[in-house]
């Protein structure tokens, strides 16, 4: 069967390798990713995606896919029978799908229709889901997440599981349901798994949601640091320069949560150590509790630990309590 992979983080790994595994010929399989843009400082770094690494490894032919005008080349020279996308990050055009002769399949990482949209792992994690999955469901022609389920995994979510743990765990079982929708050939006729959860959307996270929200509870902010990957919040901190002195707001970024059982009253936005050495957190309370986290980088500083933070903190001339 003629396909077409459409594809590019490590989320997408798996299902390029699960579908190459089905594939006997080499010829009938082409990876395909968005055009590849250049960036970092100077925007003269070119990164590639996961899935192009696969395919030179293994001398699979890979395009780079934008435009209408790609997809009309991509059908009239290959004749592709099936398209696969998984994090694509752009709809595949209803031309395109509708002349496959077995259409599209995609997959999902959530509870579908349960977080449509483009950051459903987050989202899942953030909300303090008690569960997520991943699904397989076949392309829709003009709407993302809106085609017929096929094939559901259903997991439980801890209070420590990380975006990159979630995201490797149901990479792995939206592989293993892809090859099973394609052996089975579920993909042919009408069947439709039977939804159970309800409609949801998980849109695109907003730069503002890095920023830590003191009016949230220590387990909800906790879980969108291991969502994000890190969190900011503002301090003061007090510069001396050519004799003259004043205050400015910097920025300190945390990274690595670590769950804190403290208890006690003090205000929101009140910073202490826990622990010792290189193991030791910063700790930062929020509306009922605290969180820590291991790495703390002030802005304008090196990336450090949080005994690096408090080791310099007096002489870095820091405020003893966030901005709320």
């Amino acid at each position: 069967m003629r396909t077409v992979f459409f594809g590019s983080d490590l989320f997408s790994y798996p299902s390029l390798k699960a579908i190459h595994g089905l594939i006997k010929n080499p010829s009938d399989l082409i990876v395909a990713t968005r055009l590849l843009k250049p960036s970092g400082r100077g925007q003269n770094t070119v990164i590639e995606p996961p899935v192009v690494s696969y395919a030179k490894q293994n001398g699979l032919k890979w395009l780079q896919i934008e435009t209408l005008r790609d997809f009309e080349n991509l059908q009239s020279d290959f004749d592709p029978q099936l398209a696969v996308a998984v994090s694509y990050g752009k709809l595949i055009p209803a031309l395109f799908i509708n002349n496959l002769e077995f259409g599209g399949l995609n997959v999902h990482p959530s509870l579908l229709p349960q977080y449509r949209g483009a950051a459903p792992l987050q989202r899942a994690i953030m909300d303090l889901q008690p569960r997520t999955g991943v699904s397989v469901q076949t392309l829709h022609p003009t709407k993302f997440d809106h085609g017929r389920l096929l094939w559901q995994k259903q997991v439980d979510l801890s209070r420590s599981v990380t975006l990159f743990e979630l995201r490797d765990q149901l990479a792995e079982l939206g592989a293993m349901g892809l090859s099973q929708v394609i052996s089975e050939q579920l993909l042919v006729g009408d069947f439709e798994l039977p939804s159970t959860a309800a409609p949801s959307v998980a849109p695109l996270i907003d730069r503002r949601e890095f920023r830590v929200n003191f009016k949230n509870s220590a387990a909800k902010v906790d879980a969108t640091g291991r969502a994000l990957g890190k969190l900011w919040f503002e301090q003061e901190m007090t510069v001396t320069k050519k004799r003259k002195t004043k205050t400015v707001n910097v920025r300190v970024n945390l990274e690595e949560f670590v769950p804190l059982d403290l208890a006690d009253n003090s205000p929101p936005g009140t910073i202490s150590m826990q622990g010792t050495g290189e193991t030791a957190a910063l700790a930062l309370r929020v509306a009922d509790g605290y969180i820590g986290a291991r790495c703390v980088t002030v802005a304008g500083f090196g990336r450090g630990t949080a005994l690096d933070y408090f080791t310099n903190k007096d002489k870095r001339g820091l405020s003893s309590s966030a901005n709320l």
